[in-house]
């Protein structure tokens, strides 16, 4: 049905407000496909005769539904009658009877752009929705109004909870004189039908459960909503059951359970809520059952945790009554056969990368925002300080009782106060408001009650998963729980167990489950495990474990970069927990972690990492001397001489205590001959590197990265050949031993040295191959290299826009990586950019070197990669159509 032009008569004032639907619309639909359009238009003309015959103005139509205005009462209630009478008078084919339900309210309103923006409009939809197919339901201000006798009779219901409306609200039913009675009970509750206290804060971010809990909820199951302590699952139970409590004739009914101080109370209890009188000698729960015989109702239980298995036996008998369903609140599931568990999770909140607006509308931050104004009205919030607050919310785990804890806070502190306060938040999540529960009071009294629910088993494996930092797999929970009291073989059933119990919660990933504790539970936990002298141990074997498999004398290979990866925030943990008398494997897991940071080229994190485990881990090792090297070299990748410098001679002394590692055999040389290579001694850093070469016994790994180091400063000095035969046996070297991240560099250094030997076709080949690993393994360095080496090549051919542009991306990637490039690579660059100049001009030089600083690493790897493609195209085949390779020297010639 197209909609017309808005009407232009509507009524203004007092105007009484008519809503219409097909009840069953879509049942006709699937079961008369052919004929059902039909019908609608049908339902559609008999409509609109009657409100053209009593004066109405159809302010619109919206599918089977109509929406219609009149000046006054006794015209809409004459209308609404005859629409029933025809309706009713009309021979429908069988299956096919049109029964329409409609709903009238009289109130204050004024036309505004064809429609009407007005409360009563709402009420009057809401009254609509109450109704069954063949009713007109009328509100209290409608049968006050009317001056006529309509045609048939209002018979008051009584009173009812409707939405929209702030108090009960007297409804009528009017039964037209001519048209069948449908006498059933209307869809909603009455005025006493329920016990919820409706919230007087604003509800956040749980449209999507509410929405899935109310298809579950139904008259053969249980409907368990599963979670944490403050996760909010009372407060999402409480908004389904008032938006539920139209649904259940007689009513929706909160049967509060955390207070009680025996099972044998849970009977009474119910009995209560649902208001069943009951004498000092008779059976409750039997009392309970006969009122629930022939009812129904919605009960939910909240906070069942402490009586589970009383629950589960109860529940099972209530459920197997025909009207009756059930939706429970607790911290794990009943476990029983008619149960359909719903685990709830935190509070979105803002990735790091959202925008100030998404981020202030996202339910977390919205939700400090509306409570944090609960306190101070006039309170607002700038963009930085939302920037915050998103932090805030994202450290809290998106509890949501501790983001409104601690917004409650604001009174007295800033959110950066706050923020930092974060550090003690057992003590700064302390709540005075007095309508709370006391085990709700502070964070820490929530999660002591959820400890205490625990036995021993459990209560040691929690505190011995804190040790974790971030997830963490089934063999490393075994790793850190199985000890002398608890075998490894029981490991996996009690981490599901805390997982039912909403304490640990499951993260699946590509490779299989691994699990992991909210920060909360986390810190909680820790101190317990504290408290019961257990840190030392669970931190030894926890630390054995992720030595057993991103050890730093491990090939660095893809595997080990993914797996290092999914491992960084446990590593972290057990660097910051190691006991001053054993640093040894936790100055190993820094060396790892170290090392990851190098291969994934984020080397200012690397080195602010590095810099708290040096100053932390102060045992001295040879373990160290690697330790203190490597935050050299990641020193030494930014240009940062003077710190490397430091640090290298702090690592030759205790050298000459320790003695080398035994597992990385040219730490020292290798940053020593950097350093020379950074002050331009590059004479020096070839000495220090051939030294180091013809050293017997020196390992692969230690030859291919002192062949780095040769070929860097062979190339620095113009030894263009003796440079590119120290890169080949580098790249030879790395392949062999499968080091991925070095293999993509070396490949780089062989490109740049084939160009400078003008040959393109290798410089092609080896940046190509450098760019792939780079994406694949993701090294945001390699990447700006091998943009700048496809400028170069762009620039032979006189494309100087795309090698400006090239050179423009690859500038912006080194910066953003905070790299300094070795002088030889900085002359290259200086040149390129002074040529591109010389050719464009200023102005458009610069333009083209800005553009190319805009784009995004996948477009830039795109060009790049489109001029390796079309020289290696080109460079194949001489003109006699030999391939290029033969002319290559064999000392040149790749590997």
């Amino acid at each position: 049905m197209s909609p017309g032009p808005p009407p232009t008569n509507l009524p203004t004032g007092l105007v009484t407000f008519v809503f219409s639907d097909i009840e069953g619309s879509t049942r006709i639909l699937k079961r008369l496909p052919d004929t059902a359009a039909g019908l609608f238009d049908r339902h559609n003309d008999l409509v609109r005769l009657a409100i053209a015959q009593f004066g109405g103005v159809e302010v619109s139509t919206e599918g089977d539904s109509f929406f219609v205005a009149f000046d006054d009462v006794d015209s809409a209630l004459a209308t609404c009658a005859l629409i029933q009478q025809l309706l009713a008078d009309e021979p429908w084919p069988e299956g096919g009877a049109i029964r329409v339900r409609i709903g009238v309210h009289s109130g204050v309103a004024a036309p505004r752009n064809g429609s009407y923006v007005a409360l009563a409009v709402h009420q009057a939809a809401r009254i609509v929705s109450v109704a069954h197919g063949g009713q007109i339901v009328v509100s209290a201000a409608v049968a006050d109004a009317s001056t006529r006798k309509p045609p048939g009779r209002l018979r008051p219901l009584g009173r009812f909870r409707v939405r929209d409306f702030d108090e009960p609200e007297l409804l009528y039913r009017f039964d037209p004189d001519g048209a069948p009675l449908v006498d059933r009970l209307i869809r909603a509750t009455p005025a006493e039908g329920h016990n919820l206290i409706k919230p007087v804060t604003a509800f956040f971010g749980r449209g999507a459960a509410a929405d899935a809990l109310t298809d579950l909820i139904s008259t053969d199951r249980i409907v368990s909503i599963v979670g944490p302590g403050g996760i909010g699952k009372t407060r999402l139970a409480t908004e389904i059951g008032l938006e539920q409590a139209p649904s259940w004739p007689d009513g929706v009914w909160m049967v509060e359970l955390a207070d009680l101080a025996s099972a044998g109370l849970i009977p009474s209890a119910f009995a209560d809520a649902v208001g069943v009188n009951v004498g000092g000698a008779s059976d409750v729960w039997g009392d309970v059952l006969a009122w629930a015989r022939d009812r129904r109702s919605l009960l939910i239980v909240d906070n069942l945790e402490s009586w589970i298995d009383e629950c589960a036996t109860l529940l099972d008998e209530l459920i197997r009554l025909p009207g009756i369903a059930i939706v429970t609140t607790s911290r794990e599931p009943l476990n029983v056969a008619a149960e359909m568990v719903y685990r709830l999770g935190p509070l979105d909140v803002p990735g790091p990368d959202a925008s100030t607006v998404s981020a202030r509308h996202s339910p977390a931050v919205a939700l400090f925002i509306d409570r944090a104004r609960r306190v101070q009205p006039t309170m607002e919030f700038s963009a930085a300080d939302v920037e915050v607050i998103a932090e805030l919310c994202a450290r809290l785990d998106g509890l949501p009782l501790a983001i409104e804890i601690a917004a409650a806070r604001v009174g007295v502190m800033s959110v950066d106060e706050l923020l930092s306060g974060l550090s003690d938040r057992f003590r700064l999540l302390r709540s005075n408001e007095r309508t709370r529960p006391q085990r709700q009071r502070t964070l820490v009294d929530l999660l002591g009650w959820s400890y205490d629910l625990l036995n021993d088993d459990e209560q040691r494996t929690l505190r011995r998963l804190a040790v974790f930092g971030g997830s963490f797999e089934g063999a490393a929970a075994v790793a850190a729980v199985g000890a002398g009291d608890l075998r490894a073989d029981d490991v996996a059933e009690l981490v599901w167990s805390l997982v039912d119990k909403s304490l640990v919660v499951p993260d699946p990933s590509k490779n299989g489950t691994r699990y992991r504790l909210l920060e909360s539970i986390r810190e909680f936990a820790f101190g317990l495990l504290v408290a019961h002298g257990e840190v030392d141990g669970v931190t030894g074997r926890v630390g054995d474990n992720l030595l057993g498999r991103v050890a730093p004398w491990f090939t660095i290979d893809r595997h080990w970069i993914s797996e290092t990866a999914v491992e960084v925030d446990n590593i972290r943990s057990v660097i910051h927990r190691a006991p001053a008398d054993d640093q040894e494997r936790a100055q190993a897991l820094a060396v790892t972690l170290g090392r990851y940071h190098d291969a994934t080229q984020t080397f200012e994190t690397g080195i602010r990492e590095l810099d708290d485990a040096v100053e932390r881990l102060t045992a001295g090792t040879s373990t160290r001397v690697v330790l203190l090297t490597t935050l050299a070299d990641l020193h030494l990748r930014r240009g940062e001489i003077d710190p490397a410098v430091r640090l290298l001679r702090d690592a030759e002394a205790l050298t000459a205590t320790v003695g080398p590692s035994p597992w990385s055999d040219v730490a020292i040389d290798r940053t020593r001959g950097d350093v020379f290579s950074r002050q331009r001694a590059h004479a020096d850093a070839v000495e220090v590197a051939i030294v180091a070469l013809a050293r017997p016994g020196l390992s692969a790994l230690g030859r291919a990265r002192m062949s780095n180091l040769l070929g860097i400063s062979l190339l620095s000095l113009g030894d263009l050949p003796a440079a590119f035969e120290a890169f080949r046996c580098e790249l030879e070297l790395y392949e062999e031993l499968g080091v991925d991240a070095n293999v993509a560099s070396a490949n780089s250094n062989l490109a740049e040295t084939a160009f400078r030997l003008d040959d393109r076709y290798l410089a092609a080949v080896h940046q190509q191959a450098s760019l792939d690993l780079a994406l694949t393994i993701g090294q945001p360095v390699m990447l700006a290299y091998s943009t700048i080496v496809a400028a170069q090549l762009a620039a032979v051919d006189d494309e100087w826009v795309l090698a400006l542009r090239l050179l423009g991306a690859g500038q912006a990637g080194l910066h953003d990586a905070g790299i300094l490039l070795y002088d030889a690579d900085q002359a290259v660059v200086d040149r390129l950019r002074e040529q591109g100049t010389g050719s464009l001009g200023d102005a458009r030089a610069a333009d083209e070197v800005k553009t190319g600083s805009a784009l995004g690493i996948i477009e830039a790897a795109r060009l790049a990669r489109d001029v390796f493609a079309n020289v290696i195209r080109r460079e194949t085949l001489d003109q006699s159509g030999t391939p290029h390779e033969s002319r290559i020297p064999d000392e040149r010639k790749p590997t």
